[in-house]
């Protein structure tokens, strides 16, 4: 791995690739980072995505940040109302998971009613292996999204320009240096991410990973596909009938969840206009991803992508290597 000192790291900069319509490609990429996100941290949080949400926010504020209104002043802990305002959680909600979480050993309250981070909890094994994973799959995320031609890399400074696809390459900072800038990018940007979509899956956001993993398994058989790469690749497109579907039985194993809940989420999604059974299991309901307030959560989460990248960036969680360039080629 590489450790990037100074400001070398940031002569470079993410933006959204103008003049194309990759937003399926885009989207399998991210719905395949959150879902492995979810499938990494939910063991740590007893399988409870409320739960791990409530975590990110105290999280966030040990960490000397906030997310929102979440801490006037980061490290000070936080209150139910706080958390409540930042994760639109009902406030009993929080105060249940809350008491899980202390005697889960996360988390302690203080004499004022403030909730703080147990001191040493992230440098206890099982966390440390978490943070391990969410480098190397924020990194995976980072490649991904440059390698798919959606985000372009561009010099800055007096040679400013945008490089030419695949020109540079994502490569590791030093995690045992950059661990708390990787959890403070990382968490403001999962959190924002649950909180834009959350309100589109009545506030559920297990429906939302079980609902990624529907789009992400209904295409898995043709995603590589060089046809789908070029031809169907933007959101105009309706894949319908081309979509295979999955069983109740196939989901709740990958999402670790009781097949019962899964069924009762499913038919919350059915009922939500956003999924639809076929006789193979559930697909995306055709059209759904082209509906205006999709579109617009979209819009929202490419803002959310370049803002996490470039966090990475300036703090040395990953750089960018520039590959050399043919002779005669620009």
């Amino acid at each position: 791995m590489a450790d990037f000192q100074g400001s070398w790291q940031q002569q470079y900069r993410f933006h959204i690739a103008a003049g194309q319509d990759r937003w399926r490609w885009l989207g399998r990429v991210l719905t395949t980072y959150m879902c492995s996100l979810y499938q990494v941290r939910a063991p740590l949080f007893l399988g409870d995505a409320e739960m791990a949400m409530i975590a990110d926010i105290i999280g966030l504020d040990a960490l000397g940040a906030s997310f929102g209104e979440s801490a006037k002043m980061p490290g000070g802990g936080c209150s139910v109302a706080s958390i409540t305002q930042a994760t639109s959680l009902p406030r009993e909600t929080v105060r249940r998971k809350l008491l899980r979480l202390i005697d889960h050993g996360y988390a302690v309250s203080t004499d004022d009613r403030h909730y703080r981070l147990r001191p040493g909890i992230l440098e206890t094994k099982p966390y440390w292996e978490a943070v391990r994973a969410v480098h190397e799959l924020t990194l995976q995320f980072g490649r991904g999204m440059v390698d798919g031609g959606h985000v372009i890399v561009e010099a800055t400074g007096a040679d400013a320009r945008a490089l030419p696809p695949r020109a540079a390459r994502i490569v590791p900072g030093d995690l045992e240096d950059r661990w708390c800038d990787l959890l403070r990018a990382f968490t403001v940007f999962h959190l924002s991410v649950n909180r834009i979509r959350a309100p589109h899956h009545d506030n559920d956001l297990e429906a939302i990973v079980l609902y990624d993993l529907v789009g992400i398994l209904s295409v898995d058989h043709f995603a590589d596909d060089p046809r789908f790469q070029e031809t169907i690749v933007g959101l105009d497109v309706v894949l319908g009938s081309l979509q295979r579907g999955s069983t109740v039985q196939r989901l709740a194993h990958l999402i670790g969840l009781p097949r019962e809940t899964v069924r009762r989420k499913l038919k919350q999604l059915t009922d939500d206009g956003a999924i639809e059974r076929v006789a193979e299991g559930y697909i995306h309901r055709p059209g759904f991803l082209q509906s205006a307030p999709v579109r617009a959560v979209m819009a929202q989460l490419e803002l959310y992508i370049i803002e996490l990248m470039d966090r990475c960036l300036s703090t040395g969680v990953f750089g960018v290597v520039i590959e050399a360039t043919p002779a005669g080629n620009t």
